[in-house]
């Protein structure tokens, strides 16, 4: 009798459990935003524009000589008529994959999941209402803030980890180093490391780097940054890897 009991008990609670967890469907992390934004700016904002109205510098010559206007990812019916499932399909395959003209790439041999989690997210960003219409992406101020950030590498760390940030620096290759500078443009480098943990990097890297620098040439590298410089700075780092 208590082996039966227990047998409908089990029935009724696993016919409870939704049909995905039931199959051990795993499901989708949901993407960064801040991260996507830079995905935007360096695949998609040349042919749908900074604000993703279908404006970018791209879309006048597709428009004159193929008659293909991008989309305009801004607009409410827009983003109401694709899920975000179509949404990472539509980047993974192209235009193709929607029955759309195959100028729009293919981007799964560039992009892994989560850049591409990521870009669907910011991509969501641009179809939130704010009191004036439609959430920008502050495309021409994120281009400033890596132009600050670049700047800042140049002076202070190309001399280690080298001008695309591969760790092959003059510093870092010389003879009497005995460790190599980490290679900064590998995809994902800083996936799971926070801001606050390049900041501790950038604020300390001579000193826990080992390399042969002496006290006066390390005042030089670890000059204060201020409060526009160090997330400059962070970013740039982290589009090391998009290139």
């Amino acid at each position: 009798m208590k082996k039966n009991f227990f047998s409908v008990f089990l029935m009724i609670g696993l016919s409870c459990v939704p049909v995905e967890l039931a199959r051990g469907a795993i499901q989708p992390e949901s993407g960064n935003p801040d991260r996507g934004s830079f995905v935007f700016a360096a695949y998609c904002a040349s042919c749908h524009g900074d604000s993703g109205q279908g404006d970018g510098p791209m879309a006048p010559r597709l428009m004159r000589d193929f008659d293909v206007r991008p989309a305009n990812l801004a607009l409410p019916a827009w983003q109401k008529s694709r899920t975000d499932a179509e949404l990472g399909r539509i980047i993974r395959l192209g235009g193709k994959a929607i029955h759309r003209p195959a100028f729009m790439p293919a981007w799964s041999s560039t992009l892994d999941s989560t850049q591409t989690q990521d870009l669907v997210a910011f991509i969501r960003e641009m179809g939130k209402p704010t009191a004036s219409g439609y959430m920008p992406a502050a495309t021409l101020a994120l281009q400033e803030k890596l132009e600050l950030g670049r700047t800042l590498y140049g002076l202070q760390c190309i001399a280690c980890h080298g001008s695309r940030g591969k760790g092959d620096g003059p510093a870092s290759l010389a003879p009497e180093t005995e460790k190599k500078a980490p290679d900064f443009s590998r995809p994902g480098a800083f996936r799971n490391r926070t801001d606050e943990d390049l900041e501790s990097w950038a604020q300390s890297g001579i000193y826990h780097s080992g390399f042969p620098i002496d006290a006066n040439q390390s005042k030089w590298w670890h000059g204060p940054l201020n409060a526009d410089e160090m997330p400059a700075l962070i970013l740039y780092l982290r589009s090391l890897s998009l290139h």
